[in-house]
């Protein structure tokens, strides 16, 4: 071969080469992402842990969708990787169990205990000899079910302050399913969504502690023993969601409402009574958690949440702020990595370092590729070589000085070790809860406290209920009634947490002294707080009074006038589950209240509660009629005829809402609800029945139908509206939303520019007709009759400026795109005439404080010329579902929020509206919200205007979060003084 031949074929080599992926990078220049190990000798691995040795241990999945010409392991295995090189990369390796079949969790207990989670068993391993090998296992809970998706079945573990043992149920599909301990306890289910149990390490004792979730694939608990988790969205709902979870707390996510997760009885971020909000919106596919405890990272990032998100490539961190009796935070990018970065399991090891595992690959059946990846500080801090297992031997007084270790591993087998000296323990911990300044130490020591006698644990816990920090009261308040042997010790401790639920300053310690409540005498003064503001605290009561037993003390409210409370007892009645409950659903059918209506229904179809069927529609006649009581009317009524939320789903059934409009002998009120949330380009709603509509003698009918015509842009609808805005014996109302909708036609029809052009020399709808002449720079004649028109009547008498200044804005905004000569002129003119516009929020809002039209505003929420609010937002079912439903924005918002959250749009953001960008392979750069993450690979976005587009995730190079909103900044722009006025009215005005 010769010496050209030869380098083609180097060269040719050099090509081939495979390219080595970068590494994630940290956003903290502090810290550094190190490759652990990568394949051949991990593929796919879901979960991981690291014991006090510093061993990696992780699931490598062989299972997963398993392609048929798969060449890896036969099945799913635990591999531990050991001895690290300088470079942080595993020297050793070795199998520790396998066999398995789409595993995903993975836990180590005491005494060299491994737990691991399946989709459908837990597993508890043992290695009694300690050589690296199990070679004891045993089913410790199984799940009996249909079910068979990979990934919805048994996931996360998380052990509390206590050492039981959490883990999650995905929503499994939706199919029935049994779970069943070590000891025959049984938990069963289907279609309510996934749930999160607990049991003891054994598996055996197993209760429910919540439910409503998508998939929580791992669990948490922080410092002071409160319990966090990271759920996946349902395919048209989002963000993925950081929760707080507390005992019975209810989520929102129904599988039985469809996978879409848009039904009216299904809540993503406690839009509905008796469910709870998210602590932050996550970036997509969350897949583990840990709070960190240790000392490998800086100090600030001590109590810290850190989660990894296979689907966006970034680790993030999440500092939480109280929020009543819950939390609230933000997501921050910790570590960022590129498309072939998919972090799945996490966990801290004994030196601080963070470890995560890796699937790499976009593709869900497994495909040999992996990685594990460890951060960790550039400059880590000494390790102390302290272990847990070395405390055993230790004296009593380092054993109290290690109660307040940086690392929780230590403060925990401190606090074991302590609990079995007897008296000398005693009188430590005793002595930790009096004198400790690290509230970390003083609740540890009420965990090992737990663990003693049980005069001993009550004595401490009582004497914590006092204790300046909220944490510490918090977890005194957690006493278990189950072991308490004395009736007058529990008689003693109810009564101080009662006290506490009524009074204590911190909401936080309420809501944990109230789900301790378990006697009648207590269940009267809980009452009450099932109408807090506070949904955790409403949740917490909700969860006590709504237990068998406790229906003849709710009956007995059932009747008060406080709304709030009627909805409270009817939720706890239904909880409760017995007929007494149900007896009064009549009554609450009836009730003066929509929202207890729209409960009251929701009842009805969930449960099935056909007797109750005919009552349904005079109660959602009954006035008010609302959008939200109308949508519960008609998901009730699929229910109870046997229907099922399929793939084509929708928030309202259109088929259903169809039936309504076209039912003439339903009541005008719900004719117009109905006409209201459907699409204006329904099949159903043909030329001559919308004109029948039009004509029709209920005024609130015929307004409704007015409105829908002017969505509608075919030449028919705009000929009717050109009817009705010419109209001078019709509502001036009517007229003005029929020109409104000729904004659709006023580019290219003649006959539109025309009757425009007349109307204004109508004084009332004047600015009307400007504004749908708005920008139709085609028609150069349009413009200059404008500028006629301005000439002979819009000039202003001496010392009349500002009585004009409207019409001058209108004008200013008409002509802002002008291509005609001298239009510059005339502008510059205008601008003159008009003066200086508003400069900062403080001159928007002394400006904004004038009380506007309400009527007038809601034209200019939904006109196309001006902001173009309609685009994005919904209001009784009409506009888009893109940014935050704005039907009752007036009782959520006050003026001055309202003000601020167009002035300033990004300043504070719902978790769910995030806006991202999104960068394609073909080198286009996008800003919008993901309204949709579909099923077939493919994600929707929106962008400022309202405009979807799909996009296909293998297109995707880049996304992440940003800190702004779609909604421009500079929205006063697209409007006149008076246009803002009345928007800032008819919002506030929507209660």
């Amino acid at each position: 071969m010769d010496k050209c031949s030869c380098l083609a074929v180097l060269c040719s080599l050099v090509v081939a080469a495979p390219v080595e992926a970068k590494p994630p990078v940290p956003t903290d220049s502090r810290l550094v992402m190190e490759l652990v190990a990568k394949e051949p000798d991990i593929v796919t691995p879901t979960g991981i842990v690291v014991d006090e040795q510093g061993r990696v241990w992780v699931i490598e999945n062989n299972t997963h969708e398993r392609p048929t010409n798969y060449k890896g392991a036969a099945s799913d295995r635990i591999r531990i990787f050991s001895d690290f090189d300088a470079e942080g990369k595993a020297r050793k390796i070795s199998t520790f169990a396998e066999g398995f079949r789409n595993a995903m969790s993975i836990a180590l207990g005491k005494d060299g205990a491994v737990y691991l989670a399946t989709r459908s068993d837990i597993y508890l391993l043992h290695d009694p000899g300690g050589g690296g090998l199990a070679k004891e296992q045993r089913v410790i809970v199984r799940l009996e079910t249909k079910g068979t998706y990979p990934h919805n079945g048994l996931s996360g573990f998380a052990f509390d302050g206590l050492g039981n043992l959490y883990f999650s149920l995905g929503e499994n599909l939706g199919a029935d399913y049994r779970l069943i301990g070590s000891d025959g306890s049984t938990q069963s289910g289907g279609g309510e969504g996934g749930s999160i149990y607990c049991c003891r390490p054994d598996g055996s004792k197993l209760v429910r502690i919540a439910t409503g979730f998508w998939n929580t694939f791992h669990i948490a608990f922080d410092a002071f023993g409160r319990l966090f988790a990271v759920d996946n969205d349902p395919d048209s709902r989002g963000p993925c969601r950081l929760l707080h979870i507390v005992p019975g707390g209810d989520y929102g996510y129904r599988f039985r409402n469809g996978r879409k997760g848009l039904h009216p009885f299904t809540a993503w971020n406690g839009e509905l009574p008796g469910t709870l909000p998210m602590v932050a919106g996550t970036s997509e596919a969350p897949s583990g958690i840990v709070a960190y405890e240790s000392t490998g990272l800086p100090p600030e990032y001590l109590g810290d949440l850190i989660s990894t998100s296979w689907g966006d490539h970034v680790i993030e961190r999440f500092h939480l702020t109280p929020r009543g009796a819950s939390f609230e935070s933000k997501a921050q990018i910790l570590v960022r990595g590129g498309e072939d970065f998919r972090p799945v399991g996490i966990a801290t090891g004994p030196d601080g370092a963070v470890y995560v595992s890796d699937w790499v690959d976009k593709s869900y059946p497994v495909h040999g590729k992996g990685r594990i990846w460890r951060l960790r500080m550039k400059s880590p801090p000494a390790d102390d070589g302290l272990r847990a297992s070395q405390l055993a031997g230790m004296e009593n007084a380092k054993l109290r000085q290690l109660l307040s270790h940086p690392r929780r591993e230590i403060r925990a087998a401190a606090g074991e070790v302590l609990a079995h000296k007897g008296l000398a323990g005693e009188k430590i911990l005793t002595e930790v809860l009096r004198t400790e300044p690290s509230a970390r130490a003083r609740v540890q020591a009420l965990w090992a406290a737990e663990k003693m006698e049980w005069y001993v644990a009550a004595l401490l816990h009582s004497s914590a209920l006092s204790d300046a920090s909220p944490e510490v009261r918090g977890e005194a308040a957690l006493r278990p009634w189950g072991e308490l042997d004395s009736a007058d010790v529990e008689k003693r401790f109810e009564t101080r947490l009662l006290k506490l639920a009524k009074a204590d300053r911190s909401a936080f310690v309420r809501m944990q002294a109230l789900l301790q409540l378990r006697t009648k005498s207590a269940m009267a003064a809980v009452l009450p707080m099932l109408a807090d503001a506070d949904p955790f605290l409403a949740g917490a009561a909700l969860y006590v009074l709504g237990r068998a037993g406790n229906t003849t003390i709710l009956v007995a409210q059932a009747g008060t006038s406080d709304s709030k409370l009627r909805l409270g007892v009817l939720l706890a009645l239904r909880r409760a589950g017995e007929s007494e409950g149900r007896a009064l659903l009549p009554r609450f059918l009836a009730d003066e209240d929509p929202a207890i209506r729209r409960a009251a229904i929701q009842w009805i179809g969930e449960e099935r509660l056909r007797d109750f069927a005919p009552l349904l529609n005079a109660a959602a006649a009954h006035p008010p009629v609302t959008r939200e009581v109308f949508e519960a009317l008609l998901a009730t009524k699929e229910f109870l005829a046997g229907g099922q939320r399929g793939s084509r789903e929708e928030v309202s059934g259109e088929e259903y809402v169809a039936k309504f409009v076209q039912d003439a002998q339903q009541p005008p009120a719900i004719r117009a609800l109905a006409l209201s949330m459907l699409r204006p380009d329904h099949p159903s709603l043909t030329a001559s029945r919308i004109r029948q509509l039009v004509t029709n003698s209920d005024a609130g009918l015929r307004r409704e139908a007015v409105r829908t015509l002017a969505l509608r842009a075919d030449e028919t609808s705009q000929q009717e509206l050109r009817r009705l805005a010419a109209d001078r014996g019709i509502n001036m109302n009517l007229r003005a939303t029929a020109i409104l909708g000729l904004a659709q036609s006023a580019a290219t029809s003649e006959a539109t520019q025309h009757l425009l052009l007349s109307l204004l020399l109508e004084a009332d709808l004047g600015n009307e007709a400007l504004r749908s002449l708005r920008d139709i720079t085609t028609a150069p004649e349009v413009e200059r009759a404008i500028v006629s028109w301005w000439h002979l009547v819009a000039s202003p008498p001496p010392g009349h400026v500002a009585e004009r200044r409207e019409v001058y804005e209108q004008l200013q905004l008409a002509l802002r795109s002008a291509k005609l000569p001298n239009a510059d002129q005339w502008l510059k003119q205008l601008a003159e005439l008009i003066g200086p516009r508003p400069q900062g929020e403080a001159q928007w809002r002394a400006l904004l404080a004038e009380q506007g039209d309400a009527a007038a505003g809601e034209r200019v929420f939904f006109h196309s010329r001006g902001p173009r609010c309609f685009a994005c937002h919904r209001i009784d079912g009409r506009g888009a579902a893109i940014g935050p439903d704005l039907s009752y924005v007036g009782r959520a918002l006050n003026r001055d929020k309202l003000i601020e959250s167009i002035l300033t749009p990004s300043k504070e953001i719902a978790p769910q509206f995030t806006s991202w960008l999104i960068a394609t392979r073909d080198g286009k750069v996008r800003t919008g919200m993901i309204v949709e993450e579909g099923p077939n690979s493919t994600i929707t976005v929106a962008d400022a205007q309202g405009k979807l587009e799909v996009i296909h995730r293998t297109e995707i190079e880049e996304r992440h979060a940003v800190p702004t909103s779609i909604m421009p900044d500079k929205l006063p722009n697209l409007m006149t003084r008076r246009e803002f006025i009345d928007l800032i009215t008819f919002l506030t005005e929507r209660k």
